[in-house]
């Protein structure tokens, strides 16, 4: 089953000056060799070394956020204020700013799961 939670995010504001500044972290945005499904880069504050999120802080190149994590994420769609990871984890997870996203984003899952359930046999 779909579920979201609050969670702080940092949300880069010049991903290409941000991604200098992270070397080796700029895998964090990575999905799978390509970018993010989305209009926004977003990655919890929890998986960036405090030291490389500041540093991006004072080069206005990015910014702490409080916002929304759904998992499982499957699909993208066209949703609003999103980052969406579809490949890179597993089960693949999304992050929005805004909390109605978050919930179509979790009704849209949980309409995913029952579906495959039902062409399984399983649902």
């Amino acid at each position: 089953m779909a579920t979201r939670e609050k969670v702080n995010l940092v949300e880069l504001l010049d991903s290409a000056e941000a991604f200098e500044m992270l070397d080796e972290y700029a895998g964090i945005f990575d999905d799978n060799g390509g970018e993010p499904d989305g209009d926004l880069w977003l990655a919890e504050e929890a998986d960036l070394p405090y030291e490389y999120i500041e540093k991006m802080i004072v080069a206005d190149v990015a910014r702490r956020v409080t916002g929304w994590k759904v998992t499982p994420y499957t699909e993208p769609s066209n949703y609003d204020s999103y980052c969406g990871y579809s490949a890179r984890t597993v089960p693949g997870v999304a992050y929005t700013l805004d909390e109605e996203t978050a919930i179509t984003i979790q009704y849209d899952e949980a309409y995913i799961e029952e579906a495959k359930g039902i062409q399984t046999g399983e649902g």
